[in-house]
């Protein structure tokens, strides 16, 4: 628009533009209007120096000299259409708000790469987007868009990570059937950081020729109740072409309200940390036969989980487990690698014998555990610190059974140390006495006091037993 040089011929101009412009059919664009128009003279003894004049979508103008003045040397106009022009074209506003595209409808072309929406205040109020047929998402197209609520994501061909992130007030997703679940990074994977802090989420369904969740895609999903798992085998980091990628899980961290009462059945990898770490709800019983590792922290403060069968696992992690407050693992069946305080705070673990594969036990595996007893037949070291012993805290603990494995390296000052070692009745050690009072810290090994030491029943000691016989005996209650 050329600039005018009288403020009624402006303010009529700029008003029949804005009508013309707010169909159905064609954006505004800032760019159409003069903002600011200087000297404009007016007669009289005094002049108003600035003028405001509001004009809408809608086309409504008013300019009102104050009483006693004459004219007016500046006018300034503000319109309630964003400083940011919206695209001329591509896009069609089916609805506006306080001057926001409230509605908008995609057109002309199928497919979006990077941030466009999100990045731009324009679309921070946008509350729903119509997709065309066959659309591609190619990057974070729609990352940042706080106002978003629904989006007919049945009509997506591809998807890409970082799509939807920080979309906080998405609701429900469909997916469809056959989207492509391959991008130009990683090999058959999608859906990294895809739905990263939507924290509106309640509902979500996968197609089912989806394989892989990407690391983040749920992270901090706190509304998130239900999902179908489709074809998933495989959830965490991706794993790139290269053999790179993330090492941090966080599928669904933080998910407190997601309801899962089991795994995919034919889910056969859990990579990266955390991936379901404070999800409360979750209620699993079995871990799927085709999992063999829990990485660290993958069910940190899981308080919903109750009977666990972990199954073929032969590996489970740094604090894999650790604040389950309410667990009860009473067999690690195939397990051979134990990581450091992966039951910490697993009040009702009823685990009593460590299985014959596992031979290392790490500082506070235990902690805070309140089984009876336990026995270990193949361990061979047991680290501990003077803060960290493997049982600290593990304040019904009573007696313990050690196999013939144990090494004089492998036992560490205080290894059996516990906050409960005053109760201590018995330690039966399958070694002959001549050979335990050798080792270097068969003093404090078990106990805070040397004095103490009499509690040990060597197997060439009156009263040793064996294995099967310390199993068998309930020692929360038994008094040798």
């Amino acid at each position: 628009m050329a600039r005018i040089d009288t403020l009624s011929n402006f303010l009529t101009d700029v008003a029949d533009s804005i009508r013309e412009k707010t169909g159905n059919t064609e954006p505004i664009a800032c760019e159409d209007f003069d903002t600011e128009i200087e000297s404009i003279s007016g007669g009289g003894s005094a002049n108003l120096q600035t003028k405001s004049v509001t004009i809408t979508e809608n086309g409504t103008t008013s300019v009102t000299p104050d009483t006693g003045y004459d004219g007016l040397s500046s006018v300034s106009v503000t319109t309630s259409v964003p400083t940011s022009s919206l695209p001329d074209y591509g896009f069609v506003v089916n609805e506006w708000t306080n001057g926001y595209p409230k509605i908008v409808q995609i057109v002309g072309f199928t497919q979006l790469i990077s941030s466009y929406f999100g990045n731009n205040n324009v679309w921070s109020h946008t509350e729903q987007i119509i997709l065309p047929n066959n659309f591609v998402i190619l990057g974070s197209a729609f990352s940042n868009m706080s106002g978003l609520k629904t989006i007919n994501t049945s009509l997506l061909t591809q998807l890409n990570e970082n799509a939807f992130q920080n979309c906080s007030s998405l609701q429900t997703v469909t997916l469809p059937e056959g989207l492509n679940a391959t991008t130009s990074r990683f090999t058959n994977s999608i859906f990294s950081q895809t739905f990263k802090y939507c924290s509106s989420l309640d509902n979500i369904t996968i197609p089912s020729n989806v394989i892989r969740l990407g690391y983040e895609c749920f992270r901090d999903c706190g509304n998130l109740k239900t999902l179908n798992w489709g074809s998933i085998r495989e959830i965490g980091p991706d794993i790139m072409a290269n053999g790179g990628g993330s090492s941090n899980g966080y599928v669904f961290y933080n998910c407190s309200n997601l309801e899962i009462d089991e795994l995919p059945s034919n889910l056969t990898t859990i990579r990266g940390n955390y991936n379901f770490a404070n999800c409360r709800k979750i209620t699993i019983s079995k871990i799927p036969d085709g999992v063999l590792t829990i990485p660290a922290y993958t069910f940190n403060n899981c308080t919903g989980i109750t009977d666990l069968d972990i199954n073929n696992v032969t590996k489970i992690d740094v604090q894999a487990f650790s604040g389950c407050s309410n667990l009860n693992i009473d067999n690690l069946k195939n397990v051979t690698t134990l990581g450091a305080v992966a039951f910490l705070g697993c009040d009702n673990h009823s685990l009593i014998t460590i299985p014959d594969g596992i031979t290392v036990l790490n500082s506070n595996t235990f902690n805070k555990n309140k089984m009876p007893q336990m026995s270990m037949n193949n361990v061979t070291t047991i680290y501990s610190s003077t803060n960290s012993s493997v049982f600290m805290s593990a304040t019904n603990i009573v007696a313990f059974w050690i196999g013939s494995a144990i090494t004089n390296n492998g036992l560490g000052r205080y290894s059996l140390l516990s906050s409960n070692v005053a109760n201590y009745k018995r330690i039966y050690i399958d070694l002959p006495r001549a050979t335990v009072e050798a080792f270097t810290n068969y003093q404090y090994a078990f106990c805070n006091n040397a004095s103490r030491t009499t509690i040990i029943v060597c197997n060439d000691d009156s009263g040793f037993i064996t294995k099967t016989q310390f199993d068998a005996i309930d020692w929360s209650t038994y008094t040798p």
